[in-house]
């Protein structure tokens, strides 16, 4: 006969699947980065009408368009993801400072990708995204949204 411990088989059935528990985990990071795939098509579909279709210069477009998905992005994270709406022209400051940083690194991978690497500026754009990610997470989930 097999033995077989059946209050171990019962905890087992009743735990918890290890991908939910790694999203319950990264529950921000996964809305983060929800919201801030909404924003980058945002920022860079209006990138692209402004640059590549109205032939705005590609500094101007990714300023505007950043411009537009920062304040996007920062109220989908306020009011749906933290849900920090407290001292919100605080933390909008702060996000902005975390935004401006995204800014200046998406700038000049654009710089170094349209110059000597010769990609364009959609491209170049595209390849920043990442980076600007994994960067202005990091800062805005310690700075710009921790609790109060």
């Amino acid at each position: 006969l097999v033995h077989t411990n059946w209050s171990t088989v019962v905890d087992t059935l009743k735990a918890p699947h290890p991908i939910a528990e790694l999203a319950r985990k990264f529950e921000n990071m996964l809305k983060y980065g929800v919201i801030g795939a909404s924003a980058v098509v945002l920022d860079v579909g209006l990138f692209v009408v402004l640059h590549e279709l109205l032939d705005v210069a590609a500094w101007i477009a990714h300023s505007v368009s950043v411009g537009v998905a920062v304040v996007w992005s920062f109220l989908l994270n306020a009011f749906f993801n933290f849900r920090t709406t407290d001292k919100l022209a605080a933390r909008f400051a702060s996000f902005v400072a975390v935004a401006f940083v995204g800014y200046l690194i998406g700038l000049v991978i654009i710089a170094i990708g349209m110059g000597p690497f010769d990609l364009g500026g959609s491209t170049s754009k595209v390849m920043s995204m990442p980076i600007v990610f994994g960067t202005q997470y990091i800062l805005n989930s310690r700075i710009s949204f921790r609790s109060a």
